[in-house]
Parts: C-alpha cells; structure tokens; sequence
C-alpha cells in the first residue's frame, strides 16, 4: 500500500510540472519509448553469431528448438528444372503452306503466258532484226517481274524465261517438293536458315542443270518460311500449371541437432538453415536497435492517434495514459523473460484483461494489437506468437466483458487457456511441426492462460490503488454484506440499509435501461446515506413508536441535522477508503434541493420575509452523471411514495412524474447527461417497481372476520 500510495502522490505533486498537454504526452512517451528499446533490443542470453561463407567455425552450432521452414533456394531450384522442362507452344499456320502453294503456281503459270506471248511476237516480227529481238526479251524479263507474285532477280525470271517447258516443269517439281517436305513438318522461326542451307545441299544432289538449280533455289528460299508461329499464352499457362504442381520444400531441424562442427568450413546452405532458426545475423546491433526504435515509434504514434480519434477521455488523462503503458511494458517484459524457456508460457493476454478491467474494451484491444506487435519481434516463430497474443487477448476482453457478478478473471483465464490451445495447436498444423512439439507447445499455452488471469488478479488492486480506479471487480466487493460499512449501516441503522437496498434495487434497474454504468449505480445508492450513522435515529426510517425528535426542535436546528449527513457520509467513506466515485453518489444525491417539510415549518412559525429558501437548501454539488442523477431522483420518488395514504398505480404514477418534473424544474438535473427520454424511461422504470413494492394488499376472509369481531368488542366497549 506504501508503493501505491507513493505512486498516487507522485502523479499529484508532478502535475504542475506538466501543465502543458504536449510536453506531458511527450515526455511519457520518451520515458516508455527507451524502456520498450531496452526491453526489445537487450538480450543477454543470445546465441546468434556472425559467419561468413568459408570461414571456419570456432564452435559448434545447435539448434535450440525443433523447426521446420521452407528452403526457398531448393524450390527455386525444382521451379526453375520444371520450367526448362516444358516446351514452348507452337500452332502450326496451315494458311501459309496453302499461301506458298497457290504463289509457286501463279509463279509458273505467268511465266508460260509471257513466254507464250514472247514466242507470238517473234512469228510477226522479222527474225533478221535482232535489235527488236533483244528489245523484247528484256520487256520479258520486265514484264514478268512485274506480274510474279514473289520477288526474283532479273537474271533469275531471264534463267526462267530461257528454259523450255519441260525444265520448267521439273522446276516446279522439285520445288513443290521441298515446300510440301519442310512446310508440313513444320518450321519455327529460327530453323529458318538452317532449312535454306539444308535445301542447298539436297538440290545439289539433284539432276538437273546448273540453269534449272539457280531457279529451283531461288524460288524455294523465296516461298520458305515459318510457318510454326509461338504461342505465349499456352506456354505461359503450362509453365503456371507446372509450378502450381510444385510444392515448397520444407526441411525440418530437430532440437539439439547440430548444424555446424567446430573446425568445419561454413557453406552457403549452413548459414541459411542458421538464418531459418534465428542462430544467425548478417546484421550489426546498430542496425538492429534502429530498427527496433522506427517500430516502437510508429507504434506508439499509431496508439496515441487512436486515443486522440476514439478515445479523447483517455487521451486528456495523464495518469490513463501513463497506465497504458506501464501495462504493455509489464506484459512484454514477462514475455521477453517467458521466452528464454518457451514464448508460449509467456500471459501474453494479461496487458489486454488489465486493460479491460480499468479502462474499457476498446483501449483493451488497442493493448492487444500493441502488444501481439511487440511479440513479433521478441520472438522469431513467424505467426505463431504473434496469432496467438492477438487472439489470446481478444479472448480476455470477451471474458470481461460478459462480466456481471461473477469471477470474470478466472472465466477470462479460461477463455485466453482455451484459445492459446486452439491457436497454436492450429499453426502447428500449417509449419507442419512435429506433434510432440505442437503438443508441448499447447500445454505451454494453457499455462499461459491460466498465468495471464491469476496475475491479473494479484495486480489488479495494485494499479487500482495507485492510479485511483474502481473496477468493476472492486465494485462488486463493495456490495458484499461483509463489508465493514455496510455491516454498520446494517446494526446500526436497520431502517436506512433497507431504505438503500431498495434504492440500490430500484436505480440499477433504471440505469441498465438507459445504458448507464448499473453496478456503479447500485454500490453508490448502497452507501448514499451512511451519514445517517451518525444520528440515526433523527431519520424517520431509524425511528421506533413513532417518536420523532424533530418534534421538539427548531427547523433551523433539524435542518442542520438532516442536512450534516452527506458531510458526515463523505468523511465516513474517507475513513473506510471508498473510492472517489462512490463518495460523489454521498455528495450529489441530494443536489442543491430543498428540505421542504423544515422550510415550511419555519415559515409557519417566522416572519417569511425573515426565512430564507437558500439556508434550507443542501449545499451540493448537482448530480455530475447519469448515475447519480438516477440515484437522486430514485431516492425522491420512493420516499414520497412512501408517504402516500393508500397507494394505486395511479397515484404512484403522478407522483413519480411529479417528482422528475419537479428536478428538472429546480434545475437539478442541469449538469448530467441525462436526456428528456432518459427521464421518461426511467419514471417508468420507477413506477413499476414502486407499483409492486407499495399495491394494496387484499383483505383474505380471516383477516376480515379478525375485523368484524374488533368491531363488536368496540361496540360493546361503547
């Protein structure tokens, strides 16, 4: 209690060195910064080591744990065999043997009508005039060119226009031949030369004259060419099909397994299995910590735009976001030290059932995104950890937050246990671990669960008190009967317990129906009136035979009496240690209201020029909340209920919509949050409890004999 109490005190004496908002934000945030940099960066018992390729060990190396990953370089290696492996995708164009065919044909044929008609002109013409001659082969030779649907040398269409049909015709032959030999089987672009040159030396082999060979090769180099054209997208779909086939190759190395012999030359594959299973680093420590310091900074700057977007209360609270991060550097230096033996004993999901606990669940699963972040980088399993803080976490949340009046941290512990298990249990199955490992690995995970709600339970008192927060959990211990108060107002003043507990009964059910905090509601209207300790018996619902000691006072005087019980209440829960938020239900569940009965009985018996309404009126403050607005106005109602002759629903009704409009006139209800159907859903409420606590009771025949005959004794008496 010393150590909270100096915690408290430090956060009080300090605030006014930190009036400025930024200047306090800023230097929490550096304080908590370093110690997240120490906690991640400084690792004492690390075993990793820097080789290089060729460099001779000077220890033996061994595997710490039982892992499995996937060697990238040995898939590469397989994907790149089967790519090699799968031929590109030609389709043969048809269109192109059919294209050279009709060429070669129209090549001929213009060929025999130009000669034919070169043989006609020179029957007409005079065969001693050779200038006409020579004139007219070379219009041949031009003309021919011109009409051939492939492109020949000049001297070749004069070769062609010189042999006699039959050689053209072998020609054409032998042509064919080749096209119809080489196009059907298929030529790829690059086989092109290689096929020219192969048809030079078969036509060298041929019998014919040197005159026929030049037409014969001149024409086939002209009509050969690809005809097997590359198809991209079904080569590229067989090679996807191919590596799709392809699964990853995944090496395991078993705990204790030696990696490196001392006195052995590393090679390539050694540091990459060192590097698979955290041994080894190629970095420096400089490098390291920078880039641990970029990750806490954007961390810790994504958490506070968080608060500063969806949580502004939190955020303008000094001493909350001090706490925020005094939880997540308690709960990942338990899981840095949890990790020396196994990461996943580490009660990971303790930060988010704190959180949960004093704050609310949306800080709470801002801790635990914080904190399954930090996991990452504390240990090297992958996703394993990293999954399971997260989920692990939300668990803890859910158990807190069906929370009523039951053991929520142990139910909470139960749901981190359960989820632990399932979670590592799962990514076992997907690194394809041993079982005996997954196995460990889960038991190890339930303790952590288990951890996670027992330590949560032994800090719980500590953060509350220093920090001054009333949990839930803190609540529920303070409606206990057991409590000493309580215990007092119970023997000491029977009247005013019952008178709370109905209270407590009546304003719960009121604030649930209009989403208010209802266990605070109920715990505040269990200790709104042990100020009447003091003087019990000058309060009607402590008076026995009906003597009432106001009877024989000044108003003055009894309004005095009356109105010193809410300082008495306040200094009573002080001397118990009741939290701050209960005493302001002692404070505020009067208001500013006025005492009636005393006012109006000193005006009946004063001047009333002389009676003034402000020395009758309670001094405050105003309810601050809806919480204890509703306890105010429960309080009115029942007892002005309770003073009804004959109570029907009727009545009880007016009164209690009396009672509410009266508050709001008087301006008490000015400075809660409390809306105008707030008070109409809550009046109902009232209305039917106070309807079944105060119906009129129904006259059975006995009673009603019992009467007749207490009339005839009267009578007789007469």
């Amino acid at each position: 209690m010393a150590i909270t109490k100096k915690i408290r005190d430090f956060f009080e004496e300090n605030q006014d060195k930190f009036k400025d908002k930024k200047v306090y934000v800023f230097s929490i945030a550096l304080l908590f910064f370093c110690f997240y940099l120490l906690v991640l960066s400084f690792d004492p018992a690390s075993n990793k080591v820097s080789f290089l390729v060729g460099q001779v060990s000077d220890r033996d190396i061994i595997a710490p744990n039982t892992i499995s990953y996937i060697d990238e370089k040995e898939t590469l290696k397989i994907q790149h065999e089967t790519l090699a492996n799968i031929a590109d995708v030609y389709d043969l164009d048809v269109g192109i043997t059919d294209s050279s065919e009709k060429q070669l044909r129209e090549t001929f044929r213009t060929t025999d009508q130009i000669i034919s008609s070169l043989n006609s002109n020179k029957d007409s013409q005079n065969t001693a005039d050779t200038n006409t001659h020579t004139q007219s082969a070379d219009q041949a030779v031009e003309s021919l060119s011109k009409n051939l649907p492939i492109s020949l040398p000049n001297n070749v269409v004069a070769t062609m226009l010189s042999l006699d049909e039959t050689s053209r015709f072998k020609c054409e032959e032998n042509i064919k031949f080749f096209l119809y030999k080489y196009l059907q089987q298929g030529i790829r672009e690059n086989e092109v030369d290689k096929i020219k040159q192969q048809i030079l030396t078969e036509i060298e082999k041929l019998d014919l004259s040197q005159r026929e060979k030049i037409v014969v090769v001149t024409i086939t180099n002209e009509l050969i060419r690809a005809n097997f054209i590359y198809n991209s997208e079904e080569t590229q779909k067989r090679k996807d099909n191919a590596l799709k086939d392809i699964k990853p190759v995944r090496k395991t190395v078993k705990k204790d397994q030696v990696i490196v012999r001392k006195g052995d030359i590393v090679t390539p594959e050694q540091i990459s299995v060192m590097e698979k299973i955290g041994l080894h680093t190629s970095s420096s420590d400089t490098q390291r910590i920078a880039g641990n310091a970029l990750f806490i900074v954007l961390m810790m700057g994504a958490a506070m735009l968080y608060l500063f977007k969806f949580s502004k209360t939190i955020y303008d609270s000094r001493q909350y976001l001090a706490l925020i991060w005094i939880i997540i550097f308690i709960t990942v230096i338990l899981a840095k030290v949890s990790s020396y033996l196994s990461i996943f004993i580490a009660p990971i999901a303790l930060g988010s059932i704190l959180a949960a606990v004093l704050l609310n669940s949306r800080i709470a699963i801002l801790v635990c995104i914080i904190v399954a972040m930090f996991m990452g980088v504390i240990s090297e399993e992958g996703l394993r950890p990293i999954a399971m803080a997260l989920f692990g976490g939300l668990a803890g949340i859910y158990g807190n937050s069906v929370y009523t009046r039951g053991h929520s941290l142990i139910r909470a512990g139960v749901f981190v246990a359960f989820v632990n298990f399932s979670i590592i249990i799962s990514t076992g199955l997907i690194y394809q671990l041993d079982n005996t490992q997954i196995l460990t690995d889960a038991i190890y995970g339930i303790i952590g669960g288990i951890l996670a709600a027992i330590m949560s339970i032994g800090l719980l008192p500590f953060f509350e008190n220093s920090f001054n927060i009333t949990s839930t959990t803190k609540l529920v211990d303070l409606t206990k009967p057991s409590n000493p108060l309580l215990q007092r107002l119970l023997l000491e003043a029977p009247g005013t317990y019952h008178h709370s507990i109905i209270i407590g009964n009546m304003a719960e059910t009121a604030a649930t129906a209009v989403k208010a905090n209802s266990i605070l509601t109920r715990v505040g209207a269990y200790y709104h009136d042990v100020g009447k300790l003091k003087r019990p018996y000058f309060f009607a619902e402590n008076q026995i035979a009906g003597e009432n000691p106001h009877d024989e006072m000044a108003p003055y005087l009894s309004n005095l009496v009356i109105n010193s019980h809410v300082d008495d209440g306040v200094e009573l829960c002080k001397e118990y240690n009741l939290p701050e938020v209960i005493i302001n239900f002692v404070r505020e569940h009067h208001g500013t209201t006025l005492a009636s009965f005393f006012y109006q009985k000193a005006l009946s018996l004063e001047n009333s020029e002389k009676v003034s309404e402000n020395d009758f009126r309670y001094k405050g403050p105003k309810p601050q909340s809806k919480e204890t607005a509703i306890l105010m106005l429960a309080d009115s109602c029942e007892a002005s209920v309770r003073s009804l002759d004959k109570p029907t629903y009727n009545k009880i009704q007016m009164m209690v919509r009396k009672i509410i409009k009266a508050r709001l006139d008087d301006g008490q209800l000015d400075e809660c949050d409390l809306t105008l159907k707030d008070l109409t859903v809550i009046g109902n409420v009232f209305v039917r409890i106070l309807s079944s606590m105060f119906h009129t009771r129904v006259e059975y025949p006995q009673d009603l004999n019992k009467k007749e005959k207490e009339d005839n004794n009267e009578n007789s008496n007469k």
